[in-house]
C-alpha cells in the first residue's frame, strides 16, 4: 500500500519553496538550508541526509521532543547527538 503525503493547510503552504517528503527527494540540487516541519523518523531522517549534504537544517516540531514515538531517552539521546552535528531543533512548537 502507498500512502500519499500530504501538505498541512497553513497560509503559505501553496508556495513551490514548500516541498513533501516526496517532493525534496525529487531535487536536483542541495539547498544551502531547510526547515522540516515533523520531527519524526521521516523528518529526522529526512534532515539529517540534507544536513550531511551540507545544507544547515532546522526542525520545527509540535510536540515537546523529537521522535515523540519513540522513548523518551532516545529522543533525548538522538537529539543530543544531532545538535553536536549542527542540526537546530525547535520543539514544542
Amino acid at each position: 500500500m502507498v500512502q500519499k503525503v500530504s501538505k498541512i493547510n497553513v497560509p503559505g503552504m501553496e508556495s513551490s519553496l514548500v516541498m513533501t517528503s516526496d517532493d525534496i527527494l525529487e531535487m536536483n540540487e542541495v539547498p544551502e538550508s531547510l526547515v522540516i516541519i515533523g520531527g519524526g523518523v521521516v523528518g529526522i531522517e529526512l534532515g539529517q541526509a540534507f544536513m550531511t549534504f551540507g545544507s544547515k537544517v532546522t526542525v520545527i516540531e509540535m510536540m515537546d521532543r523529537i521522535v515523540p514515538a519513540m522513548d523518551a531517552e532516545v529522543s533525548k539521546n538522538l537529539r543530543l547527538i544531532l545538535e553536536r552535528k549542527g542540526y537546530d531543533n525547535l520543539d514544542g512548537y
